[in-house]
């Protein structure tokens, strides 16, 4: 099932990501704090990925949706992205 979800959560992003791709980084923020982050709270939530898999799948999602977000493709640190969304 969690896979399932990551999939859909990564399908939205990919959505957005082709759909906005013009948009200001402050229209994708609220984007993926819409669209995209309720779907990997909820998920991380109910079903507490204890496995290493399910949480790589969990923040593969949030990697690239930090990328969409600030359109940062260089190879700086990820985990400062991912703070600066929150």
């Amino acid at each position: 099932m969690l896979t399932l979800v990551s999939k859909q959560a990564n399908s939205n992003r990919a959505f957005l990501s082709r759909s906005l791709r013009s948009c200001t980084k402050d229209t994708r923020d609220v984007t993926y704090k819409t669209c995209v982050r309720p779907t990997v709270d909820y998920t991380s939530t109910v079903w507490d990925p204890h496995t290493c898999w399910n949480t790589s799948k969990l923040e593969q999602v949030q990697r690239h949706s930090a990328w969409y977000v600030t359109g940062n493709r260089d190879n700086c640190s990820v985990t400062r992205m991912i703070q600066d969304l929150e």
